[in-house]
């Protein structure tokens, strides 16, 4: 049978990371015992994609025999048939590791929902699992959105004289996603930047941002999202706010 991590390998990536097992039980959400279990060999495949799972999302990557070593920083690209939910559980995982606020920027209440992998907008389950897990604080750019129902999010309106040049784009972690719509196909791709100090300037831009934003729902409980009326019909253009700092960062 396949296994997706070795006991030595588990023994070897908490030593890296100087957790105990004890430790390694709260984040996986495992018990002790399966912790305790894994280590002396017992390897189930459902916690050992749990365990693997946690070790990656702090940086750790495994190699062919027993290896363990410290990813290496960079950029890497989601783009598969299921990268909407490969994405968001990216995203969950991480924000529970964390447990830091969420930033999100979307152009619509349906675009956020959609690149979570939601089809039915009506459905918020989802989403609630990351609001369970962490604050998050979205903006949202909007041409007439009809009404759409949230879940517990900080939810912001960008004033519509602010000209943005990202789409959407999730900050979490030390992680920056940026959302690319292929209109024609209906499909997500997220290129996902992990570069120390590069998630912190869209950090700063964002809280900057939201500081003036108009405020649509306060995080107090399920709403329906209504653009203020002053903001209806308001034709917002995509510009380049952030496109010098990508560049240096990655160049």
């Amino acid at each position: 049978m396949y296994l997706p991590i070795t006991a030595s390998q588990i023994r070897a990536a908490r030593t890296y990371l100087d957790w105990s097992q004890d430790y390694l039980a709260e984040v996986t959400g495992l018990g002790k015992s399966t912790v305790r279990s894994l280590e002396a060999g017992h390897i189930s495949l459902h916690s050992a994609v749990k365990v693997r799972k946690a070790f990656e999302i702090h940086g750790l990557e495994f190699t062919e025999g027993d290896g363990v070593k410290r990813r290496a920083e960079g950029v890497r690209v989601i783009k598969s048939q299921n990268s909407c939910e490969e994405f968001f559980q990216d995203l969950l995982e991480t924000a529970r590791a964390r447990g830091e606020e969420v930033l999100v920027m979307a152009r619509s209440p349906a675009t956020l929902m959609s690149s979570c992998g939601i089809a039915d907008t009506s459905e918020t389950q989802q989403l609630e699992l990351l609001s369970d897990a962490v604050d998050v604080k979205c903006l949202l750019l909007s041409e007439g959105t009809p009404d759409i129902a949230l879940p517990p999010f900080q939810v912001r309106m960008v004033p519509p004289h602010i000209m943005l040049g990202a789409k959407s784009y999730y900050v979490y972690g030390d992680k920056l996603a940026l959302v690319s719509l292929n209109k024609r196909l209906r499909d997500f791709s997220f290129v996902i930047i992990e570069i120390p100090g590069f998630a912190d300037c869209w950090r700063e831009d964002f809280l900057a941002l939201w500081e003036i934003a108009t405020v649509v729902s306060a995080g107090d409980g399920a709403s329906q999202f209504q653009i203020p009326a002053k903001l209806k019909n308001v034709n917002v253009k995509y510009l380049g706010l952030h496109g010098r700092d990508q560049r240096a960062a990655v160049k």
